[in-house]
């Protein structure tokens, strides 16, 4: 198999119950959850976080472009009791009764949103970058992060940073206090990466939070009791699979359907199908105003 030649790799995977995973989910069921109580309301769920201190609360903050005020108060409670009942469901399994707090935002003057939707134009700016197909660290990080996944002793809520194609920390929530688990995970995925090609000769680190807590296990990761509790935004892309060199720009997580990430997304996803050439990135544009057949195309060398 042919890999994308990058050298020197930063890779970030985090498992489903990693805060910021947890905050890219919150996002999407936030943004469907409005469109489905009304589907005239344009909103988008522009950042969304666990909120440390009032665990296990989310917090959304949204940007509408409907003037809000013309609803009572009544009827925005309404929405905002959808929107919970939405993230109780979705969430219940791994939070009994999540709280959810709610702010919004107008950051458009709604006949302005109005027009541009009709002219079949772009309501905001965005771009997407892709990368024709993985790399080989990219690939065996995801086979690892598969491995731990299927581990019967350990939750998935955990974080695995490669750094520079050298060195892999790996951050791991365990159900189970005794060390003798914790032993045999360090035993189990050391022996793992040391049978992936491009890791074997990667060291290993182990960090499960024992000199901060005291213990080797908690039920979720001790970010959330440290004010780190997730994001999501530009800097947390994909429910947790970050790499710098795989620039994504503008997250779809918590858009309207409408908003250009996700047209970006799809149109990307088009361009990298037809352009098979492993040592180029396509970056894909948008601006305010501009029809939505009119993006930029950019393909440039993979440095």
């Amino acid at each position: 198999m042919k890999y994308p030649k990058i050298e020197n790799q930063t890779i970030e995977i985090k498992g489903a119950h990693h805060p910021d995973s947890l905050a890219d989910k919150f996002a999407e069921v936030a943004i469907d959850a409005i469109q489905e109580f009304n589907s005239d309301l344009y909103a988008n769920v522009d950042k969304s976080y666990l909120k440390a201190g009032k665990f296990p609360a989310f917090v959304v903050q949204g940007y509408l472009s409907f003037d809000f005020r013309k609803y009572d108060k009544s009827y925005r409670y309404e929405l905002f009791n959808a929107v919970k009942a939405e993230v109780v469901k979705e969430f219940k399994s791994t939070f009994p009764e999540p709280v959810i707090d709610i702010e919004f935002n107008l950051n458009f003057e709604p006949s302005v949103k109005d027009n541009l939707l009709q002219n079949n134009s772009f309501t905001d700016s965005a771009y997407i970058t892709g990368i024709v197909g993985f790399t080989e660290f990219e690939n065996d990080m995801s086979l690892l992060a598969s491995y731990v996944d299927d581990l019967p002793y350990v939750k998935n809520d955990y974080k695995l940073l490669l750094l520079s194609g050298e060195e892999l920390v790996v951050n791991q929530t365990f159900n189970d206090p005794d060390e003798d688990v914790y032993e045999q995970y360090v035993t189990d995925v050391s022996y793992y990466v040391s049978t992936l090609e491009s890791m074997s000769d990667v060291e290993v680190e182990v960090n499960p939070d024992k000199d901060i807590s005291g213990v080797y296990h908690s039920r979720f990761g001790s970010s959330l009791f440290y004010n780190s509790s997730g994001v999501v935004g530009r800097g947390n892309q994909w429910y947790g699979f970050v790499s710098p060199e795989r620039r994504h720009g503008e997250t779809p997580y918590g858009k309207h359907r409408l908003h250009p990430a996700k047209y970006l997304v799809e149109l990307a996803k088009n361009q990298l199908t037809y352009n098979q050439d492993e040592n180029y990135e396509y970056i894909l544009s948008s601006k305010i105003g501009d029809k939505l057949d009119n993006y930029t195309y950019t393909k440039l060398p993979i440095k």
